[in-house]
């Protein structure tokens, strides 16, 4: 299972060394938490970024990263002088705050 993104599959497909289409891919989603009731299911495998998808101790659900390891760039957009809510400033406050951290290291 994978996401419906362009991006996503192509991603995948390229990193498989696999055209999309030959891939046996028996669903795709919009939402990882749906896709988490195919896989508890039997259905297969979903594909996701990590900390998507919670891992606790009553889960059958775990998140196992693909080796060789590939990078997914993902963008945060909002519209022009939106008006947030207080959460929502605090929320992107967090997102700002932890890109400018990682372009110092």
């Amino acid at each position: 299972m994978t996401g419906r993104n362009y991006m996503t599959r192509e991603t995948i497909s390229t990193w498989l060394g696999y055209e999309y289409d030959t891939l046996n891919i028996v669903a795709q989603f919009n939402l990882i938490f749906n896709a988490t009731f195919m896989v508890e299911e039997g259905m297969g495998y979903a594909t996701c970024l990590e900390g998507l998808i919670p891992e606790t101790e009553d889960s059958i659900l775990c998140f196992k990263p693909f080796k060789p390891q590939f990078l997914q760039h993902v963008s945060l957009v909002w519209k022009k002088n939106q008006h947030f809510s207080p959460v929502a400033k605090k929320f992107l406050e967090r997102i700002k705050n932890e890109i400018h951290q990682f372009g110092k290291d």
